[in-house]
């Protein structure tokens, strides 16, 4: 929104100059009414728009006023004008005119109103004035003409220049109105900048969540053309009685601008700064929905503009600051840009006690994102889930107040795209998260299982004593990994894989829990395959359907290997038991066969003796 208004501001100024110029010139020769419709029609031939002056009232001592001016809209939006003033105010030096001089002390716009409309394909209302001095020279060439060059024996010099009650009114035809309004700007000390300060004071009132916001800005810069460099020694932003300070300087300015700047808040909400020209809540009509690709075609053409030599070094040092209910306490970031690339580092941002290191890279040209890594440790998880959720994931409601304990995560990535789903197709990480010393209140996993077998137990808070979990994020797929909780009556287990581009659990992922001896107890004897040596009751699930409401199925692998483990050792058991009773008996039947050949021995040995 900044660089339209930035675009406007220099087409609405470069009119303004050239009425100055042409005014005063042509009322040393015209009659009033001559200069006011000579004026109106040049003006009009230059912007291809219809300029009209309702009124001139001229003194050759003090100056000259244009009273009603209007320059029409493109002629391809709305029929309201482009650019209304009550008048202009022209305050020039009299004497200085017969040196072929003219120095304006001070130009005065009174209340003026520009209005800026964007249509759904992302075209402006005052583009066309910017292709109209290549379109004029072109036709110039074609028909043979010289371009006139200007009068360099007149010199226009002005000094002081001011807005006193302004408006900019902005129509965005995919969402609607809104509007800066009691616009008061002052710039003084133009004709000297080269050897002082220029001061510019601007104050206004936006509009954010049906609520007026008073702004103010404040800077003092100094030109200085011998070391080709600007510097802007003081700068100010107040919003709603809060403010940003900073200086910055710009250099090499025929080459291509290097910009050092340094930024300092104790306490700022980013909320009405980046809502001053939202729409206005108190406008009930429902937005257009934005077409796929529009967003990214805005920020393209926004983004394009940026020269190629631009390069930007940024340090913050922000305290205090909120954007949408997400408070921040402590900001302290290095910015870069160079070749069109965005670098960012920031150690030490501090939030919900914790802390925040990150380190990354965003090409503005094809919009792609490199995150080197992003570490966050020792932050009170409750307040900064519902914190998150409230500020960009209303869709999650439900998931407020669920989560409580100590987080910490790290993880590093890529991506690309600034719409969705655009951007979370494109998103990759690695990474792993950490939840100490809290509680998960009723996850709606273990509620569907506890509904399917009647496990009490999985329908209440779990207090978590460690939760680690490694994750991955590819092609919508979320793979985790070695996911571990750790309570005292339970522990449970995943690993798996999330899809997202159906909403579904991937086949093959495993939920296992395992429920204490004394959560246990009073589970039927046929429960007693599901334990292990410790005596915990190990259960084992595939989650399948709706990543939403899913359904356990159960797996029964180790519990049937268990159970044949057991029958195998008593079918062994039994085989050595009858394996001994048989030898018993052989042994048995041996003895006995002994004694009968003993028996039959001492007969034939009797018979023998006999004979």
């Amino acid at each position: 929104m900044n660089k339209q208004l930035k675009w406007a501001g220099i087409a609405a100024g470069g009119l303004i100059v050239f009425f100055v110029a042409l005014t005063i010139l042509m009322s040393m020769l015209l009659p009033l009414d001559k200069i006011k419709d000579f004026a109106a029609s040049k003006i009009s031939q230059m912007v291809d728009r219809e300029v009209k002056i309702e009124g001139v009232s001229f003194n050759i001592f003090k100056g000259i006023k244009l009273n009603g001016v209007t320059v029409g809209n493109n002629k391809y939006f709305s029929k309201d004008p482009f650019i209304t003033i009550k008048a202009i105010d022209l305050q020039y030096a009299f004497w200085p005119l017969f040196q072929k001089k003219i120095i304006v002390h001070q130009i005065i716009l009174e209340k003026p109103e520009i209005l800026i409309e964007k249509k759904e394909n992302n075209v402006y209302n005052f583009e066309d004035l910017f292709d109209k001095p290549k379109t004029q020279a072109a036709k110039s060439k074609t028909m043979g003409e010289k371009p006139k060059s200007q009068n360099q024996n007149i010199d226009l010099l002005v000094n002081n220049f001011a807005i006193k009650g302004g408006k900019i009114v902005y129509h965005d035809y995919a969402s609607g109105k809104s509007e800066l309004k009691k616009i008061d700007l002052r710039v003084s000390g133009i004709t000297l900048s080269m050897i002082k300060p220029m001061d510019i004071k601007l104050s206004a009132v936006g509009n954010y969540q049906n609520k007026d916001i008073p702004v103010k800005f404040e800077t003092s810069f100094k030109i200085d053309l011998k070391e080709d460099k600007t510097k802007l020694d003081r700068l100010l932003l107040s919003l709603a009685g809060e403010s940003i300070t900073g200086k910055a300087v710009v250099e090499d300015l025929s080459k291509g601008p290097k910009v050092k700047v340094e930024i300092k808040s104790d306490k700022m909400a980013l909320d009405p700064l980046l809502g001053i020209f939202a729409v206005a809540p108190a406008e009930k009509k429902e937005k257009a929905k934005a077409k796929p690709g529009q967003l990214t075609a805005s920020l393209k053409k926004t983004l394009d503009a940026i020269p190629k030599n631009l390069s930007v070094d940024l340090e913050l040092d922000f305290k205090n600051t909120s954007l949408q209910g997400f408070k921040i306490d402590k900001i302290q970031l290095e910015g870069k840009l160079k070749d069109r690339v965005i670098w960012l580092k920031a150690d030490g941002l501090e939030a919900y006690q914790g802390k925040l290191d990150l380190k990354g890279r965003f090409n503005t040209r094809s919009l792609n994102y490199v995150i080197d890594y992003v570490k966050l440790k020792g932050v009170d998880s409750t307040v900064f889930t519902n914190a998150a959720i409230d500020a960009f994931l209303p869709e999650m409601l439900d998931m407020k107040n669920k989560v409580e304990g100590v987080l910490e995560f790290k993880f590093s990535g890529s991506g690309g795209g600034v719409e969705l789903p655009q951007a979370f197709d494109n998103l990759k990480f690695n990474g792993y998260a950490l939840l100490l010393k809290g509680r998960l209140k009723k996850l709606k996993s273990l509620e569907s299982i506890a509904d399917q077998y009647n496990i009490s137990l999985f329908k209440h808070d779990l207090y978590v004593k460690g939760l680690k979990t490694d994750l991955a994020m590819s092609n919508k797929v979320l793979t985790v990994k070695d996911l571990s909780l750790e309570d005292t009556d339970i522990k449970l287990y995943f690993k798996g894989k999330l899809n997202f581009n159906n909403m579904r659990y991937e086949p093959g992922n495993r939920l296992t829990a395992k429920l204490s001896p004394a959560v246990t107890r009073d589970l039927p004897r046929e429960f007693s395959v599901f334990r292990d040596e410790s005596g915990f009751a190990e259960f084992t699930f595939e989650l399948q359907g709706p990543l939403s409401r899913p359904i356990p199925a159960p797996v029964l692998d180790k519990p049937v290997e268990a159970a044949i483990g057991k029958l195998k050792a008593k079918i062994e058991a039994k085989q050595i038991e009858i394996e001994t009773q048989i030898k018993k008996q052989a042994e048995e039947r041996s003895e006995e066969t002994k004694e009968e050949l003993k028996k039959q021995a001492e007969e034939k040995i009797k018979e023998i003796i006999k004979f």
